[in-house]
């Protein structure tokens, strides 16, 4: 019986080292002012950049920047993945064409190989962003 509760001391000892690990690994926001470079590509024919500039926020989360920022009307919608983008401006995504992001720069983004869901994303200072409207996943 002993042998029995030391093994489960271990095991929550182990999923409480690994909790703690992952609170102080994963990028953080501290509410500061943010700049923010943001570029909007609609890739039907012809190709066209619809918006190409630097904001600045306070947002944590690059889901929170996108519903602060007005000119760029983005409608969100809530999957079991996450929020996705739906439309920006007055484009949405159909059928064949759909909204995506990357980043290069963005820790989230790194840390996963691959960019999260916008409310899943944080932000920090001098982040890059490139949202396009593409048919393609590449």
């Amino acid at each position: 019986m002993n042998k029995k509760w030391g093994l489960l001391g271990a095991l929550a000892a182990a999923a409480v080292i690994v909790v703690l690990a992952f609170q102080f690994l994963m990028p953080k926001s501290n509410g500061d002012q943010k700049n923010i470079q943001v570029t909007i590509i609609d890739q039907h024919e012809p190709e066209t950049v619809l918006f190409e500039g630097e904001i600045e926020t306070n947002s944590e989360t690059l889901g929170d920047m996108l519903k602060e920022q007005e000119e760029f009307a983005v409608e969100l919608e809530d999957s079991e993945y996450g929020s996705f983008i739906v439309s920006m401006g007055e484009i949405a995504g159909d059928d064949e064409y759909f909204w995506v992001y990357e980043s290069d720069n963005n820790q989230s983004c790194k840390d996963m190989g691959m960019c999260p869901a916008v409310d899943e994303c944080i932000l920090q200072d001098e982040d890059a962003f490139i949202f396009i409207l593409t048919n393609t996943f590449e």
